[in-house]
């Protein structure tokens, strides 16, 4: 009897604690987030119209449509030779991540036959919609708009 009780009180915690939702640790943060812009700036590398409109939430800020048109925009000035960027901090509270990142980018302008290297520090803001982080808000050097 002592053990059936047992088994039944191992088995009620067993699945009890099933149902707790773990915080992710650091490192899963920072994987996850590296993994998101990665993504995104592998779509950035190979640019074309619209590749980047799936990565950003119709709550943007200020405006999706008219961040989309300044990136579009702006990759059509500019051949992008070389693109890196490093996560270097992350703060993740619930369903909004927010991502700092130093990057750099080796460019030739269409209009120039000049290659020239660029560098900056942003902060991108995601939030997770149905387990897809979308794109918030973009603060300091934009990595897709110099």
């Amino acid at each position: 009897m002592k053990i059936k009780n047992l088994v039944i009180l191992f088995l009620v915690l067993t699945v009890g604690c099933a149902w707790i939702k773990k915080e992710p640790t650091d490192s899963q943060n920072f994987y996850e987030a590296q993994n998101v812009l990665n993504e995104m700036f592998k779509n950035y590398r190979n640019y074309m119209p619209g590749y980047l409109a799936p990565y950003v939430s119709n709550d943007f800020t200020p405006n999706k449509y008219e961040y989309i048109s300044n990136v579009s925009k702006a990759a059509s000035d500019e051949h992008v030779l070389k693109f890196n960027a490093v996560t270097y901090k992350i703060n993740r509270v619930d369903d909004i991540m927010n991502v700092k990142f130093r990057w750099t980018k080796k460019r030739n302008k269409y209009s120039s036959v000049h290659i020239d290297s660029i560098a900056g520090d942003s902060e991108f803001v995601f939030k997770n919609f149905k387990k897809q982080w979308l794109l918030i808000s973009v603060s300091g050097d934009n990595p897709f708009v110099n």
